[in-house]
């Protein structure tokens, strides 16, 4: 449905907004800058 539908999440915090949009098909990037946040996003996207 979203398929080409394309997202910037700044200030993407833990990852939910993003893993979320990506799991119902969003092509979506998150930009976290704070280095603890990015940390748990990655693990919550395992990326």
């Amino acid at each position: 449905k979203y398929k080409y539908a394309k997202v910037l999440d700044i200030g993407a915090g833990t990852g939910n907004l993003t893993n979320i949009a990506s799991k119902i098909g969003y092509n979506i990037v998150g930009v976290e800058p704070n280095i603890k946040m990015r940390k748990i996003a990655s693990e919550n996207i395992q990326i």
